[in-house]
């Protein structure tokens, strides 16, 4: 299920918090970079610690928005499991299917 705009807003700011808690290096552009326009290897090692949308939607919101990180660590996995329920949609807190280096955090 796709976020429409309210989702993102409301993924935007937890995305905030997690950057002010655990990821003090997390970029947060004010309008995400659409990876569903990239190259293939630039999917497969997307930049790290900087939000990403896949797929914009006409409503202005994304079929996701996420961020990749190395190595997070077990308190940012766990933070992000406390707030997920903050945005009304399926989440990622997982192992990148693309390139098992990098774990991936946001929603979908």
């Amino acid at each position: 299920m796709a976020l429409s705009f309210t989702s993102v807003e409301k993924a935007y700011k937890v995305f905030h918090i997690l950057k002010t808690e655990y990821v003090q290096d997390l970029r947060i552009p004010t309008w995400p970079e659409d990876m569903g326009e990239w190259e293939i290897e630039e999917q497969e090692n997307p930049k790290q610690n900087v939000v990403h949308g896949w797929g914009k939607k006409s409503d202005d919101g994304w079929e996701s928005i996420s961020f990749f990180i190395e190595n997070p660590s077990e308190e940012l996995k766990k933070g992000f499991e406390d707030l997920k329920k903050q945005v009304p949609n399926s989440s990622l807190n997982e192992p990148y299917h693309k390139n098992d280096k990098l774990w991936v955090i946001g929603w979908f």
